[in-house]
């Protein structure tokens, strides 16, 4: 991640967010009730990965055209290829542990873009923290 420029690093994040929003809507027509305790259903987490994805789409799209695409080598997406290849023998009880880590993962992402603040524009490290922010609390919609 270090030598990418913060335009590869927006793709890179949409990416990873388009791979959520996927695995949200397998989880939720496989398990529909499985995480729904209130505040953390899976919908929830699919209209949270809705919103982040609108306002880094909007922050790329001050980079204009002619962007490479997302690179799909990442610790999220490795976790994630490897639980397709395991998806019919996930039951209920291991995938709140399953979902935790790869929340995790995501999570680790995000500290280790805004590690380099100094290349990144005010905007995006803004969308960044709050959507951390998020993250780390949680509770799907709590941020703006």
């Amino acid at each position: 991640m270090d030598a990418k420029s913060p335009e590869q690093l927006l793709e890179d994040i949409i990416g990873i967010l388009n791979n959520r929003r996927e695995l949200l809507d397998k989880l939720v027509k496989k398990f529909p009730r499985a995480h729904d305790e209130g505040h953390r259903s899976f919908k929830q987490y699919i209209r949270q990965t809705k919103k982040f994805q609108s306002a880094l789409l909007v922050e790329l799209s001050g980079y204009g055209d002619g962007l490479a695409g997302a690179d799909p080598n990442n610790a999220y997406n490795d976790y994630w290829r490897n639980a397709l290849k395991k998806w019919e023998s996930i039951n209920q009880s291991r995938l709140i542990p399953f979902w935790r880590t790869l929340e995790g993962i995501l999570r680790d992402i995000y500290k280790q873009i805004l590690a380099r603040r100094d290349s990144l524009t005010d905007s995006f490290q803004e969308i960044l923290l709050q959507q951390l922010e998020e993250l780390e609390t949680g509770r799907p919609g709590s941020s703006t």
